[in-house]
């Protein structure tokens, strides 16, 4: 008997070896509230119980102190929500690393010159299906730093700030105060507005040492861009949205369509790019040109009205017309028609695709092998059952066989 256990428990240790155990989530609830049973009733608690590279649920309103600052650990995160439930921020948040906001809605609750989120030279992401809501009290919105607050020092080696969605007050390529140095920092507008401007520098004293900052608009709305106390380089790109006042150069490289409103600097348009508007770059609008037409030349006529001008007759009518009158061409009279024998021929070589990837036999009557391009062949699941069957029957062997001896 003592064999007997001894083996059934070699044999349960290697089947449980044998079944795959999950990671965890890394997935906490976060209720300001305290409706949600197992949840953390602030930020920081919750940013500290989750994993690194974890995911805070954001499940009942919840705001952060007025009386202090929040400061989040040194973690990866994602900060999201469900049912609703809103952010409100009633003072400055300090980020200490990595942080993406998706599917939540961000509430200003702070005072003005504390509504601001330092991401401290980490990167920072907020997702399109991210929502603002502007101060109740002041009617603004949050201001976001790609540096720290007053006096900090921060070091960037290819810091990125994207934004997506929601609408902010501004943007700064530095931090309140102090240093803010490295060697790239890149922010990305891209859907977003910005309403009152992207400034390069700190937002007080200090200056801006990185070695080259970086604006790309590609979609949304920002009011303004402008150095400010820097002499740091700056490289604004330009690829579709709308900016109402551009202080610094920029190059235009329209993927759609950028708007400008008024330029105080040097406007560069790409290749294949023109400007249509007035010679003082008042509401130009730049558009990039169809191949073969990219050096600009030719009648200042609105883009928009040229572009379908041309599409219509030179792309659209040849492309839609040729696949119409070849596809009843080749396949009516070249296989059907002269003939008999081809749409034999096709059937199964149409129907080879699907019944290979549905793992039945093909037109040759063989059955895929097992395990090619990971489809075909016995699911795992029942290798493991016949595993386990093959198994106790051994044991049931061993068991007899001893039972025999000791007869």
């Amino acid at each position: 008997m003592k064999r007997t256990a001894v083996i059934l428990s070699v044999i349960l240790i290697l089947l449980t070896l044998s079944i795959p155990v999950s990671a965890e989530e890394g997935t906490v609830y976060l209720d300001g509230t305290g409706a949600r049973a197992g949840s953390y009733l602030t930020l920081p608690e919750a940013a500290e119980a989750v994993a690194d590279g974890g995911t805070i649920v954001v499940c009942g309103d919840t705001a952060t102190p007025s009386s202090a600052a929040t400061t989040l650990p040194a973690k990866t995160l994602t900060i999201t929500s469900e049912n609703g439930a809103k952010l409100i921020v009633g003072r400055a948040m300090l980020l200490n690393g990595d942080t993406t906001l998706r599917n939540i809605t961000v509430v200003n609750a702070a005072s003005d010159g504390l509504d601001f989120i330092y991401t401290q030279g980490h990167d920072f992401t907020v997702e399109s299906d991210v929502t603002t809501l502007a101060s109740e009290t002041t009617g603004r919105f949050l201001s976001l730093y790609t540096g720290g607050a007053a006096n900090a020092f921060c070091d960037v080696t290819d810091q990125k700030m994207t934004v997506k969605g929601g609408e902010w007050r501004n943007i700064y390529l530095g931090n309140w105060s102090g240093t803010f140095l490295g060697v790239l920092c890149t922010v990305t507008v891209d859907g977003a507005t910005i309403d009152r401007q992207i400034q390069v520098g700190n937002m007080n004293s200090g200056d801006n040492f990185c070695e080259k900052n970086v604006i790309i608009l590609k979609n949304g709305v920002i009011n303004r861009i402008l150095p400010y106390n820097t002499a740091a380089p700056i490289e604004v790109t330009l690829a579709g949205g709308v900016v109402k006042n551009l202080e610094c150069d920029a190059t235009v490289t329209a993927e759609e369509k950028v708007l400008i409103g008024t330029a105080s600097a040097e406007v560069k348009l790409a290749d294949g790019v023109k400007a249509v508007g007035d010679e003082s770059v008042d509401e130009i609008i730049c558009t990039v040109y169809e191949k073969g037409d990219a050096t600009g030349s030719g009648p200042d006529v609105p883009v928009e009205t040229e572009a379908p001008d041309t599409k219509a007759p030179d792309t659209k009518a040849p492309d839609t017309e040729a696949p119409e009158t070849k596809a009843p061409d080749t396949e009516a009279p070249d296989t059907k028609a002269p003939e008999t024998k081809a749409p034999d021929t096709k059937a199964p070589e149409t129907g080879t695709p699907e019944t290979k990837a549905s793992g039945i036999a093909d037109a040759t009557g063989t059955e895929p092998a097992a395990g090619s391009d990971g489809e075909g062949g016995v699911p795992v699941y029942v290798w493991a059952i016949i595993g386990v069957a093959l198994a106790a029957a051994a044991v049931c062997g061993v068991i007899a066989v001893i039972k025999k001896k000791k007869a």
